[in-house]
């Protein structure tokens, strides 16, 4: 940049690119470029590229398509679409999943279908002016967005075949849109595909430690298949398949099945390796199978104990065989996941932190080129406070955020701003709002001697500590009583438990009285954890009033002919007693250290897990459909007839023998339960046999597909992401400890960055701004890898500049 002297010979800080409409009048120039400032910040808020059209119009349209109603009316097309699939054909509106009684409703043809079109709508709409407000040539760029649009495309021409075949069951087989919605999901949160990227670049390294665990199972079947091998059997036996339905039944230990399995199998006092090698090792599928469901010890120990009692010596076998892939290889599994997702994640996420300094600087240096940035002398080098504050007041700023801005703002001390302040100004928005935002009030102690007293108290330490101690003594009672005489304490209205409870009741309700009258409404509200016991206890009171409505006070003999009782059982409300004084006993937490860090962990993890959970929604849809199209409606598991006159019905731990009916793909609902029990991998080896048998052995790929992606990298996906907030939460709470808190714009600890192993700072990466990047979720996921972002270099930053599209940096 090169200084000026005068105002009529400085050459504009920026300009249109040659061939872009340029205003002739200076205000309204100054008045666009002030547009464009609140536009760029914003952008830089949300985490958004600038690379956008910057006129006047299209910044009106920019800020229209990225206001709170239209987001809103994108997002809820989202969720109505997803949530169609309830009630397409196969409808999931009945009372019960199982086939032999489900007795579906099924809307009228056309319902569904017009809703679908009003959202596609909405989609196309959608696509279309994103491409106009980037550009067709940025817009083809991106490959997510030619997906979201071909998608779009895709969808409505199935569609029109649908409504065409007038909802047939032509139309059940054609409707392959449904399993490409979640594309919609994914190209709506910019986060949502950060995270499948950073997942996307971890799979060569999963790949890696699967490949491992793959020859360990394959190492171990094979010298399963030649220990157990059964002599007695010939070539012939060996490939017969009467008993393959039943090698990978799992065996439980409740006394009905465990009765039918010792009677089958010591009928003839024959349990020896042939009953091990006919049910778990026949075949190299069986044998291999039976070891994968052994490594998530869902038929553990019943495939060892066969052979165990044989001989005790063969328990090494299995005993091995999972040491080392359940503890060893799962385990590096999951550190491989915590450790490569880690790095590929705040490398993406550098990208964001880049996006918002190139976003801050082009505010800056637009604000710079404004004819209202005065003296002429200052203006190449600092920006207006005045200008400053127009921008921030017009500006979209998250709540909990603009008091602390706006104070900021006031406090300045002089009345220009360089870019170093400029951007340490809005880097306010990377501090943890509880760090400037305190619910405590300034409060005045009453100037009567009794009232003050009773002030301090409240307001002491040990109060609080005497409040957790009455608690937990009533929840000890209640443990105690119970304990003892469970069925008379909660029956009788004259017992020890509901005397104990009702005088603790009453003591909870007329402290919090004694609260309120002392500190004052105003004070009293200031303090969510005193919300939370009025609230509880003025529950209680009330249950407890409810109580001496149906028995006369105090405790006399019950009217036999009330109708109170009949409408209202004494049993029911000692239960919501009972409950309510449990539910206050929540209120230790926060004032123990530990307890207050793991459930602050936790407060986190909901609010910066969207996109872990919109990936998890994604996956259970995807598999969802897919299960509904491959193995739904299969006759074997839904003709009754057939079931009864085959013999699995008898045989114990098969799909028909534990009535796993209900569990189905039959329509949607049932498919999301089959998945999340699959994922559970209890009994998962029953779905595995079952559909085997039923549809073909192929289909046992889908279940093995569905647990590696659910069990295995979204179970490592999730630990790795709680391991992160959690150490985030660890360090902070070190640094409150150690009085190095960050409370101030500038604070020197604040521009402290530190650099990640194997993220690369030289090359930024950056996207196009997404629909429905909402502030909040953004905040707390950034907040989280804060301390682990590079500071971008200068000359990276004013290069993203330079390839604007429609402006010049001189």
């Amino acid at each position: 940049m090169s200084d000026s002297g005068s105002e009529g010979d400085h050459k504009p800080l920026i300009a249109w690119r040659r061939g872009k409409r340029t205003p002739r009048n200076r205000n309204t120039i100054d008045d666009l470029r002030l547009k464009q400032a609140v536009t760029f910040i914003d952008d830089a808020i949300q985490y958004r590229a600038i690379h956008h059209k910057i006129d006047s119009a299209s910044l009106k349209l920019y800020g229209i398509y990225y206001s709170r109603p239209v987001q809103w009316l994108i997002g809820i097309s989202i969720a109505v679409i997803f949530l169609l699939t309830f009630f397409e054909r196969p409808s999931s509106i009945s009372a019960s999943s199982d086939p032999a009684c489900a007795k579906r409703y099924t809307p009228p043809c056309g319902t569904t279908e017009a809703i679908e079109f009003v959202c596609l709508f909405i989609f196309l709409i959608d696509a279309t002016v994103k491409g106009y407000l980037l550009g067709m040539r940025r817009f083809i760029r991106k490959a997510w967005h030619i997906l979201y649009f071909t998608v779009i495309i895709i969808s409505i021409i199935d569609w029109m075949v649908t409504v065409g075949t007038d909802c047939r069951e032509i139309a059940h087989v054609t409707r392959w849109r449904r399993i490409f919605r979640p594309v919609f999901l994914l190209h709506y949160s910019t986060l949502m595909k950060k995270t499948l990227k950073s997942l996307s670049k971890t799979v060569p390294q999963i790949m890696s430690v699967m490949f491992l665990l793959l020859l360990h199972i394959y190492f171990f079947t094979m010298i399963g298949m030649l220990l157990f091998h059964d002599r007695s059997q010939g070539p012939e036996s060996s490939h017969n398949g009467t008993n393959h339905s039943s090698a990978n039944a799992p065996h439980h230990h409740n006394s009905t099945q465990f009765h039918c399995y010792y009677t089958q199998h010591n009928k003839t006092h024959n349990v020896t390796l042939r009953s091990e090698a006919h049910k778990y090792f026949q075949t190299l599928e069986t044998s291999m199978i039976s070891l994968l469901v052994l490594l998530t010890t869902a038929n553990n120990p019943d495939v060892m104990i066969p052979a165990y009692r044989e001989h005790r010596l063969y328990a090494l076998y299995f005993i091995v065989y999972l040491a080392i892939g359940l503890y060893l290889l799962l385990n590096l599994l999951t550190a491989v996941i915590y450790n490569q997702f880690r790095g590929y994640l705040a490398s993406s996420l550098q990208g964001s932190f880049f996006r918002r300094r190139v976003g801050v600087r082009a505010a800056f240096e637009v604000l710079k080129s404004s004819r209202l940035n005065s003296p002429a002398k200052e203006r190449i080098d600092t920006v207006d406070l005045a200008l400053v504050k127009q921008v921030v007041n017009r500006i979209r700023l998250p709540k909990q955020y603009e008091p602390k801005m706006h104070q900021n703002l006031h406090k300045w001390e002089s009345n220009r701003m360089t870019y170093v302040e400029f951007r340490d100004y809005f880097d306010t928005l990377y501090l943890d709002p509880s760090q400037f935002v305190d619910d405590r009030r300034d409060f005045t102690l009453s100037q009567k001697s009794v009232v003050r007293v009773a002030q301090k108290v409240i307001r002491s330490r040990w109060y609080k500590w005497f409040q957790n101690i009455v608690t937990i003594a009533n929840c000890f009672v209640i443990t105690l009583e119970l304990v003892r005489e469970y069925d008379s304490n909660m029956a009788h209205d004259d017992s020890t438990l509901a005397i104990v409870n009702m005088s603790f009741i009453f003591y909870y309700f007329f402290e919090q009285l004694f609260m309120l009258c002392f500190l004052g409404p105003r004070e009293y509200a200031s303090n969510k954890g005193n919300i939370y016991d009025g609230v509880v206890a003025v529950g209680m009171m009330v249950v407890q009033i409810v109580i001496f409505s149906v028995d006369r006070f105090p405790f006399a003999h019950r009217r036999a002919n009330s109708a109170a009782l009949h409408s209202l059982s004494l049993w029911d409300l000692y239960r919501i007693v009972n409950i309510l004084i449990m539910v206050r006993l929540l209120r230790v937490i926060p004032h123990i250290k530990m307890l207050r860090v793991i459930t602050g962990t936790l407060a986190d993890l909901v609010k910066s897990l969207a996109p872990f959970m919109g990936i998890l929604v994604v996956a259970y849809y995807f598999f969802a459909i897919l299960g509904m199209q491959c193995l739904g409606n299969v006759p074997k598991f839904s003709d009754m007839h057939h079931i009864r006159k085959g013999t699995r019905l008898s045989q114990c731990g098969t799909y028909e023998n534990l009535h796993y009916f209900p569990n189905n793909f039959d329509d949607f609902a049932s498919s999301l339960v089959v998945l999340w029990d699959v994922m559970v991998v209890n009994n998962w080896s029953v779905f595995l046999e079952a559909y085997s048998y039923a549809v073909s052995p192929w289909a046992q790929l889908y279940f093995i597909a569905w647990w590696f992606t659910s069990a295995v990298v979204c179970a490592n996906l999730f630990i790795a992401l709680v391991l992160e907030a959690f150490i985030s939460k660890w360090d902070e709470l070190k640094i409150d400890q150690t009085g190095r808190r960050i409370t101030s714009v500038g604070d020197e600890t604040f521009s402290r960055v530190n650099v990640v192993p194997g993220v690369q700072t030289t090359s930024i990466q950056t996207t196009e701004p997404s629909a429905g990047t909402t502030t909040d979720r953004n905040f707390y996921i950034h907040r989280a890898f804060r301390g682990n972002l590079v500071e971008p270099s200068e000359h990276s930053i004013m290069h993203e500049l330079h390839s604007h599209a429609e402006l010049v940096v001189y």
